[in-house]
């Protein structure tokens, strides 16, 4: 990395920190781009040319967050993708609790503008698409999973369960322990959808502790 490039990292990291202490100190209403170019000790020019209009800086520090994902799924071995997955899913939810200062005025900003959460966490999005849909994949490749279907539909799928469960919880019906078991549920719910028989008493095992009561005898 040479000198310019250290420089604009640095004044990334710069922009990125500003954009999250102005939402978690007054929502994301608070932010102008006058504000953030004060708080990050750069031009507005800089701002416009750099890293683009206010929305996708916000997005962009949000994406920083979520950075905290790859590590913890690092040290899970390649032939344990349900692991991998399960971990993808713990690590999302911790990092959104941790930073509920952020995310809790970000998300409510979003719903009461009516914009739509999968265009405007764009990058977020796909990032947790391909991690997910990377473990659906390898679970299919060891005959854990049935390969009729896309790996990304599933994955798909399950981050939309984590979609619903995060809106939830940014308006309090959900606490935060309620969030992590209805990510999960989600998640093995999709898994199931297309689990093989040598998989699926152990994703039931897995749901069954999320509070899951089995259908009654002859139903389903």
């Amino acid at each position: 990395m040479n000198l310019w490039e250290r420089k604009r990292a640095r004044r990334r990291t710069q922009v990125i920190e500003a954009a999250r202490d102005l939402v978690v100190e007054g929502g994301i209403e608070a932010i102008s781009m006058r504000k953030l170019a004060a708080a990050a000790e750069v031009s507005v020019a800089t701002l416009y040319n750099q890293f683009g209009a206010k929305e996708e800086i916000v997005e962009m520090a949000i994406e920083h967050v979520l950075g905290a994902i790859e590590p913890v799924i690092d040290p899970i071995p390649a032939d344990e993708p349900f692991e991998r997955a399960r971990a993808i899913a713990t690590a999302s939810v911790d990092a959104v609790v941790a930073d509920a200062g952020l995310y809790r005025p970000f998300i409510r900003a979003l719903v009461q503008t009516g914009e739509e959460r999968d265009r405007d966490l764009g990058r977020v999005w796909s990032r947790g698409l391909a991690l997910t849909s990377q473990e659906v994949a390898a679970a299919m490749s060891i005959g854990e999973l049935r390969d009729d279907v896309a790996p990304q539909l599933i994955a798909a799928q399950a981050l939309r369960a984590f979609n619903s469960s995060m809106l939830a919880w940014a308006f309090g019906i959900l606490d935060d322990a309620g969030f992590r078991e209805e990510v999960l549920r989600g998640l093995y719910v999709c898994l199931l959808a297309v689990a093989t028989e040598q998989s699926r008493p152990r994703l039931l095992t897995e749901l069954s502790t999320l509070g899951w009561v089995p259908a009654p005898e002859g139903v389903g």
